[in-house]
């Protein structure tokens, strides 16, 4: 680089913004890549945010030629989501390249987040397609996602409230509880996301437990709610047995491997797979650990809302 000259200040900073993220410090730089946007008419003809939508759609295909993955990464996720970022405003800013390849980069973007689901023993559920595939399906995970992004930082569950107790983050967020079971904790909100907590033995180790959370879409919300998205009861079938603890009733869950957040079947769809390793690997992606343990969630609350907690 000391060696290059350089015609534009936009050039030198697009090499800088490629210098890091081949180092993968994908923050640092997409600040450099900011800078070398900021030239109006000087990088493109089109301002900053064309200058975006093609440095980071020129990423994409960049590692999709070079490193051919076998399976979408986070950086993929990242570059296609800031290109489609970028070419919103590029395309108010003239720019019909990006206006007409928007439509396209969401499709695949979208197929990214689903790309678990491809899998035939999924794909051919039809039940599952017409829920995946519904429309603004991925839109609605990527913000209901967007949303629990703080769960990441819960260390323990035991209802302490403090900053790394996954119950006072979940209540924070509107999710109310059920009890499953002592060591099983189920937490609903509105918009269908179950977050199951649950606290079991360590494999190989006796008398060691291990306590970890997963993030479900139900098919159908296990709660009645009223006008006002407060709970009302649990919500039954016709045979009387409640719908929050069907199984079959959490047809996906999320996962998330550091940037890249995608759609994964269930437990009840994915032992029945023939290819159990790759399963394995999915559905590691859709446990988050908890390593301070499973405490009783309902100790240590005294307001009306969460005295309801758990108890329904």
């Amino acid at each position: 680089m000391q060696s290059t000259k350089f015609q534009y200040c936009a050039d030198f900073c697009e090499k800088i913004g490629d210098h890091f993220w081949k180092q993968k410090r994908h923050d640092d730089a997409d600040y450099f890549y900011d800078l070398a946007g900021l030239g109006l008419n000087v990088y493109t003809q089109n301002g900053a945010a064309s200058s975006q939508f093609r440095m980071h759609l020129e990423q994409y295909n960049q590692e999709l030629v070079v490193n051919k993955p076998a399976q979408p990464t986070p950086s993929m996720f990242h570059n296609l989501q800031q290109a489609i970022w970028a070419s919103y405003d590029a395309s108010g800013c003239n720019d019909e390249v990006a206006g007409f390849a928007t439509s396209a980069l969401k499709q695949e973007r979208n197929q990214l987040v689903r790309w678990h689901l491809s899998h035939q023993h999924v794909s051919r559920n039809v039940y599952l397609a017409e829920i995946a595939y519904a429309y603004d399906f991925v839109d609605r995970i990527l913000r209901q996602a967007g949303s629990l992004s703080q769960l990441r930082h819960a260390k323990r569950y035991d209802g302490s409230s403090a900053s790394a107790d996954l119950a006072q983050r979940l209540i924070d967020l509107g999710f109310w509880g059920i009890w499953q079971g002592k060591y099983e904790h189920n937490w609903v909100r509105p918009d269908g996301l179950m977050v199951r907590v649950k606290s079991k033995p360590v494999a190989g180790k006796p008398g060691q437990y291990a306590a970890e959370f997963t993030i479900g879409i139900t098919a159908e919300n296990p709660i009645i709610w009223d006008a006002n998205k407060q709970p009302v009861a649990l919500k039954k079938y016709a045979d009387g047995s409640d719908v929050a603890f069907d199984e079959d009733n959490e047809v996906l869950k999320l996962a998330y491997d550091g940037k890249l957040v995608s759609v994964v079947p269930s437990r009840k769809v994915a032992v029945r797979w023939h290819r159990f390793g790759f399963s394995d690997a999915m559905m590691k992606q859709s446990h988050f650990p908890l390593p301070g343990g499973f405490g009783d969630a309902r100790n240590y609350y005294s307001t009306q809302k969460a005295e309801k907690l758990l108890s329904f």
